[in-house]
């Protein structure tokens, strides 16, 4: 049972994030500000998160792993508080940051505590575990934005999702709380690297020792998916705004695209040669250029929908094949797990930044056809390198 509680905790703090996220570019969106300033709200959280990481990474001790995590989910609680009693628009950006903090306070020490209470379950199928990592944090991630949705459109205003957010923060520093002293292990004393993005593999898999090392694929072929998945979250909004889409079917459409996410990735989870084959990486791709388009033509639901559906399949594939194939090979799992959180935490504040720029300056479907030109330049090159490597794959024996 601990096994799965232990999973739970980031998909309630994913909650509370991209709520805070979505409601914040609402906010923005229904004000009509410029696209700029709803993208900027996204682009705040991400850069904190970057800088908050370097940071904290080098207070962390292991036997303070869980101390970390309850102080991150009241950081959090209190940058929800902060939205309520300041609620000035542009103090949005001030209590995001706040936020992000609280994520970086909880994230960076989270696979430290993770591991001390849950020493005896580790497992060595690194599928399985990327699988449900990918799970629980995409599942928390569309469940957050599905609420934001929710709340503003039941109640006619903003303040809910503010409220939800911090009592779920709340409710993660009380979980862990539970969990550190009902545990009868305390944190293990030894240094063990951590990471947002996904589990360490708590001994080499050999299965796949021999396979090519794809890592520095995924960074920049999986980058542009990321690039890409974060203008669409910033830029929906905008987007929802100006084709009066009512909240919650502007939180719908995103969440739905997380939520196909999740489903992907776990699914995947049944896979164990998938992210070494060619045709299901380039399927998954078209899927991601498919959802683009839709994005880019769409004026209602009836084209959102689809579109968050085709991303969604991509966006689930590409976290999936970014994690593995850095967390796959041990003795550089450290090295390429920190590429994988620098590489998102720049998209996650450029590709926002860039979809307001293009918006505001070269109109409003400008940035999802930009971002079809580099997703398309991100999956050729995934199929050039996997057809350049196939006839050594066909000599090797599935894993």
């Amino acid at each position: 049972m601990t096994r799965f509680l232990i999973y739970l905790f980031p998909a309630m703090f994913d909650m509370v994030l991209t709520c805070v996220l979505l409601t914040g570019e609402m906010r923005m969106a229904a004000m009509n500000a410029p696209a700029t300033a709803t993208t900027g709200v996204p682009a705040t959280w991400a850069i904190t998160y970057i800088l908050a990481c370097l940071v904290i990474g080098r207070w962390i001790h292991p036997a303070g792993a869980a101390r970390y995590i309850v102080a991150g989910g009241i950081v959090a609680a209190c940058g929800a508080a902060g939205f309520l009693v300041f609620p000035h628009l542009y103090l949005v950006y001030l209590f995001t940051a706040v936020v992000s903090v609280g994520g970086a306070l909880f994230f960076v020490p989270f696979q430290v505590f993770m591991k001390a209470v849950d020493q005896e379950h580790e497992s060595p199928n690194v599928v399985r575990a990327t699988a449900l990592y990918t799970l629980s944090w995409s599942g928390g991630f569309a469940a957050g934005l599905l609420a934001a949705g929710i709340f503003w459109n039941a109640t006619g205003t903003w303040e809910y999702g503010y409220v939800f957010s911090g009592i779920m923060a709340l409710a993660v520093s009380l979980g862990v709380l539970g969990l550190r002293y009902g545990s009868r292990k305390g944190p293990s004393a030894r240094q063990v690297e951590v990471s947002s993005l996904g589990p360490k593999p708590a001994v080499p898999d050999r299965r796949y020792e021999n396979f090519p090392d794809f890592a520095w694929l995924g960074w920049v072929g999986s980058g542009a998916g990321i690039f890409c998945f974060y203008l669409i979250l910033g830029m929906f909004p905008v987007t929802g705004n100006h084709f009066d889409l009512s909240k919650d079917q502007q939180g719908m459409v995103i969440a739905l695209m997380a939520a196909t996410q999740a489903l992907t990735g776990l699914l995947l989870g049944f896979g164990r040669f998938w992210m070494y084959r060619r045709a299901l990486v380039g399927i998954f791709g078209l899927c991601g250029i498919a959802g683009l388009v839709l994005y880019a033509l769409g004026e209602s639901v009836v084209l959102f929908y689809p579109a968050a559906v085709c991303f969604g399949l991509y966006s689930g594939s590409f976290f999936f094949y970014l994690v593995f194939h850095a967390i796959i090979h041990p003795h550089r799992a450290a090295r390429y797990v920190s590429v994988n959180e620098t590489i998102v935490g720049v998209c996650g504040f450029v590709g926002p930044m860039a979809g307001g720029l293009l918006a505001d300056g070269l109109g409003l479907s400008c940035p999802y056809w930009i971002a079809i030109g580099i997703l398309t330049g991100g999956v050729v090159l995934k199929l050039v390198i996997h057809t350049r490597h196939r006839p050594k794959l066909h000599k090797l024996k599935k894993p």
